[in-house]
Formats: C-alpha cells, structure tokens, sequence
C-alpha cells in the first residue's frame, strides 16, 4: 500500500484513483537479466551522460537565456545617437512657379515641411542600464558555474551507479545461493526427522534459517531493481522519445540490461 501511494504521488494521479492502480505486472529482475557496463563501456556512458540528461539540457537553455539578457544590456550601456527626419505635406497653395514646392522647406508656410531632431544620450548617463548588465553578466558566471557543476556530477555519478549496479547483482548472487543451500538444508533436515534423527526443533531452526534468506534475497531484488534504474537515470537513458510529448519510460529497460544495451 506505501508503495502504491509512492507511485501514485509520482505519477500525479486524483487520490481517489491512487487505490485503484493494479498491481505490478513484472517480477524483479534476475541475476541474469543484470550485466553491468564493463571497461570502455562504462566510460562511454558515463562521458556520454551530460548530453542525454534532460537537467543538464535545461541548465544550457538557462546559460543560453542569461547570456542573450546579457548581450542585450551590452548594448543599453553604449552611447545613443538618434537622428529623427519627418517629412511631410500640409495643405495647398496656388500658383505657377515651381519654387512653391521647396521654399515651405525653410519658409514654414504650407506645402512640403520636414524636421529634423538629433538626441545624444552619453554612456556616462545611464547608470540603470550598467547595473542590469552587472546582474547579467552575475547571472551569466552563475549559470557556467552550475552547468559546469552538472555535468561534472553527471559523469560520476553515472561511473557510481555503473560500480553500484555490479555491487547488487554480486550481492543477489550471494542471496541467490544462500537460499539454494538453505532450501538443501530444510530437505536434509527433513529427511533426518522422518529417520528419526534429529527433532522437530532442528528442522524449525533450518525453516527460520530458510526464512532469514529469502528475506534477505528479496532485499537484494529491490537493491537490484533499485540501482538497474539509478544507473538509466544517471547515464540519460531512463527515458525514451525525441521530444516532451513523446517522452516515456522504457519498462523492458527497467527490468533487463543486456551486455551490448549500453
């Protein structure tokens, strides 16, 4: 039920509709379907985790968008010089004489009229625009500084989850034979009692034994499952699609990874 509501939260489901999710379709991965990306392998996802991860991705749109608010205060910072020229037609006037259509230029009576303003505006004045290009370029410094920091962790923690993967499947291996052996010792305890030489106490204490293991393998199925995900996350590849409408889980991945899958 906890791990049903985990889920739920996750997936961002109504709360009512959280109860009625089915129950898990797939079993917990074996031993066999768990195969560690070894040498070169493990190198190459792990250099190659930065440009499949989708934080690092937005954390390059950030450093693109500060860096363009950036190069726009630039510009606010530099000496203006604006020449404004209109020109226009008022009115009419008679006669003959072709002066008529330029002498209102210097003359302001109706006819042809046009203006002419110059605004200077000294770098020196804008005071304004010189602390938001500060800010920017702050804000530019800080953006490298995380992007940089990501993709740093991106690759070790990719190397990590590699070793974490391989440590949980040598761990199931483990739990994998010590229910083998405790299941040959539940049967050889049983064989003894029904040849009356041992007691009933034996074989429940071989049963407990039993018990103790199957417990402890179920902890590394989860530990198992566990790191197989961790390791998708951490190289990028826990998802699959081009684009956000397209992006899904890849549940076969989820559960088996394949020596050349990596």
């Amino acid at each position: 039920l906890e791990a049903r509501q985990r889920l739920g939260i996750a997936l961002g489901i109504p709360a009512e509709e959280i109860w009625t999710l089915a129950t898990p379709a797939s079993d917990f991965p074996t031993v066999a379907d768990l195969n560690p990306p070894q040498g070169a392998s493990a190198d190459s996802l792990a250099l190659d985790a930065p440009s499949r991860r989708a934080d690092l991705a937005a954390a390059r749109a950030r450093r693109a968008s500060a860096a363009a608010l950036q190069e726009g205060y630039a510009s606010d910072t530099k000496s203006r010089l604006d020449v404004v020229v209109v020109m226009g037609y008022a009115g009419g006037e008679r006669g003959s004489a072709f002066r008529q259509y330029y002498s209102s230029i210097y003359q302001g009576v109706a006819g042809l009229n046009s203006t002419v303003q110059v605004n200077y505006q000294p770098a020196l004045s804008n005071a304004g625009a010189r602390g938001r290009l500060e800010q920017a370029e702050v804000s530019v410094d800080r953006s490298s500084l995380v992007l940089a920091d990501l993709s740093r962790t991106a690759v070790i923690a990719a190397r990590v989850a590699a070793e974490g993967l391989r440590a949980a499947r040598l761990q199931l291996e483990t739990a994998e034979i010590a229910v083998g052996l405790s299941e040959q010792s539940v049967a050889s305890e049983m064989t003894k009692f029904r040849l009356g030489m041992s007691t009933r106490f034996d074989v429940i204490q071989t049963e407990d034994a039993l018990t103790g293991a199957l417990q402890s393998r179920i902890a590394a199925q989860v530990l198992a499952a566990q790191a197989l995900v961790r390791l998708r996350f951490e190289s990028g590849r826990l998802l699959r699609g081009d684009d956000i409408h397209s992006l899904r889980v890849d549940v076969p991945s989820l559960l088996h990874a394949g020596a050349n899958e990596w």
